[in-house]
């Protein structure tokens, strides 16, 4: 109840829609890195593989402790 949704609705979709934009200049650089890459890509795949998934489960258990700890379970 801190933040209401009101005050960052306008934020939020303009982020969302400009959020493709915000990958072009990562994506251009590693194109143009490629070469240099592709030495050790298998590793940057992994490695991007296990972040990708220690981010979401990380995620998901605190958001089950905040819905717990607030009382919201209702399974």
């Amino acid at each position: 109840g801190v933040i209401k949704l009101s005050h960052v609705r306008a934020t939020g979709r303009f982020l969302i829609d400009i959020l493709p934009l915000l990958f072009v200049a990562p994506a251009v650089g590693l194109i143009e890195s490629w070469t240099t890459m592709q030495e050790f890509w298998l590793a940057v795949v992994v490695i991007s593989l296990i972040s990708t998934i220690a981010v979401v489960a990380i995620s998901g258990r605190i958001t089950q402790f905040i819905i717990n700890r607030k009382g919201g379970k209702n399974d």
